[in-house]
């Protein structure tokens, strides 16, 4: 089975992390986030993952050699000329796609074993495409999502009726038919499941009983390392190779390889990123390597 994780976007909520890293790059307790939605694909039974790249694509194509060593599969880098969009990298994929679906994940989600009951249930009920939905999502994410009888009913439409809200977590598999019908551009939605919907095709919709996480604003990456799901604890909170000069006291904070506190720090809910040095009061911010520390 082939899988794709997504991983061209500019993550402009993440900015100004972002402008000098891609946004699956950034470390989610001292290591890539990437690393979660690769594993994750690999469990369910991935043998080949290609990873999509547009912005900053040197640093993502840096990554995946010592990903791909310990994943133990093979990883290819798709370098996108212009941002195609979530259809236009499903579209063309299209030809090179073995076996009978595509499992595709979004790279700033964190997702734990689902994967493998939803590539179960797209082929056992012959869908077009299946997604992996949550309820259990932060009412700030639009609930654009209504299901029923194991099926998508309704996107981008509110949940009326016994159509029940759930919220798409960018898991989901996709038939080789569903993609020879993607464009080369355009949002996997837009070109894919509203057409496939109003067509009367089959859409079929898992619910996420796993631990599931969006990383894709300050505040979500940085909240969800200060206080992690235990799928997630891969690492502690503070790296071994981080220095803590004595005299500064720390609250919650996560601290990355190399990032030196210096005496006179008072910190709480903050993140020191990998290089980063931070000294005086500070609450609620991610500390990069360089610039000031950045609110959230």
């Amino acid at each position: 089975m082939d899988a794709l994780v997504l991983a061209a976007g500019e993550g402009r909520r993440l900015r100004p992390l972002t402008l000098t890293q891609p946004k699956p790059a950034l470390p989610f307790l001292h290591a890539p986030m990437i690393r979660f939605a690769l594993r994750a694909v690999v469990a369910a039974g991935a043998t080949r993952v290609f990873v999509n790249a547009f912005h900053r694509a040197k640093g993502l194509a840096s990554l995946l050699p010592p990903l791909e060593a310990a994943l133990g599969v093979p990883l290819e880098l798709v370098r996108e000329p212009v941002l195609r969009g979530t259809g236009g990298a499903l579209g063309a994929l299209a030809g090179r796609v073995k076996g009978d679906l595509l499992l595709v994940v979004n790279g700033d989600v964190l997702v734990a074993d689902a994967l493998g009951p939803l590539v179960a249930a797209h082929r056992a009920g012959a869908h077009v495409a299946t997604m992996l939905v949550t309820r259990a999502a932060r009412p700030e994410l639009p609930r654009s999502v209504g299901v029923a009888g194991g099926r998508v009913r309704v996107l981008r439409q509110g949940a009326p009726g016994s159509h029940a809200p759930r919220v798409f977590t960018g898991a989901h598999a996709i038939s080789r038919e569903g993609l020879a019908s993607l464009p080369a551009l355009g949002d996997v939605v837009d070109e894919g499941y509203l057409p496939w919907l109003r067509a009367g095709a089959s859409v079929g919709a898992v619910e996420a009983q796993e631990a599931w996480e969006d990383l894709g604003t300050l505040a979500r990456f940085a909240e969800a390392q200060l206080a992690p799901a235990p799928a997630f604890a891969d690492a502690p909170g503070v790296h071994p190779g981080a220095r803590v000069v004595e005299g500064a006291r720390l609250g919650r904070v996560v601290l990355g390889p190399g990032a030196i506190v210096a005496g006179d720090a008072d910190l709480d809910e903050v993140v020191v990123l990998p290089g980063a040095r931070v000294g005086g009061r500070w609450r609620r911010v991610v500390v990069p390597a360089s610039g000031p520390p950045v609110p959230f």
